[in-house]
């Protein structure tokens, strides 16, 4: 796997994850997402702003654009059988890619979304194992305690560690020889994953944030 391969696969998961549902959908509805509720184009300021209708089709989008992304990465420069050798390298560069591009859309003043359903496609993708562990966490604590942030903070947690543990025991599909940078590129997502919910923290702390369900304050 060259380094020409990886930057590509960044380039067209950054091209993929800089499309933001949020922000086109509130256009056609006559809504600018950045100037509303709380000025975040991701799916949690959509379902708050322009309801659960919005929410889902957000969500989906989100999700799409991801796996969409994972996959071509996979196809351009992966080999077949689709789980095997250093597809999944490639696919987690595309992830890191949309990510950015989910985050940082350069035609919003790279101002975008936090990155969670997008992180979320693309792991269903890469590992659907991992995929569904972290979103079973993500619903545990959002309903339990109803803070999308909190339960989005504990996903991203929870899928470092569960890479960490999978790689441990010989569980996931990627070559052993990529799991140390696999792992990094995780980190990575997961660690800027919860830096971007900083203000979300400092509200938790204070119990200030607002509750899934409950007009923004």
């Amino acid at each position: 796997m060259t380094i020409l391969f990886r930057f590509l696969c960044v380039a067209i998961g950054y091209v993929i994850g800089s499309f933001s549902p949020a922000y086109f959908y509130g256009k056609l509805k006559g809504i600018n997402i950045k100037e509303e509720g709380s000025k975040n184009a991701g799916t949690t300021n959509a379902l708050r702003v322009m309801g659960k209708k919005a929410g889902i089709i957000v969500f989906a989008l989100d999700l799409a654009k991801a796996a969409l992304a994972a996959v071509i990465c996979c196809f351009t420069f992966g080999t077949m059988p689709f789980y095997s050798g250093c597809n999944q390298l490639y696919m987690l560069y595309g992830s890191l890619g949309v990510f950015i591009g989910h985050s940082f859309p350069f035609y919003l003043n790279f101002s975008g979304g936090k990155g969670v359903a997008s992180t979320l496609g693309a792991l269903l993708v890469i590992d659907w194992r991992l995929g569904l562990i972290c979103f079973g966490v993500f619903l545990v604590i959002t309903l339990i305690w109803r803070y999308v942030s909190l339960g989005s903070i504990i996903g991203a947690m929870t899928y470092l560690i569960m890479w960490a543990v999978f790689g441990n025991y010989g569980l996931l599909y990627i070559d052993k020889v990529y799991f140390a940078e696999s792992t990094v590129i995780v980190g990575i997502i997961c660690i800027f994953i919860v830096v971007r919910h900083h203000s979300n923290i400092r509200r938790l702390i204070r119990k200030e944030e607002n509750k899934l369900g409950s007009k923004r304050s």
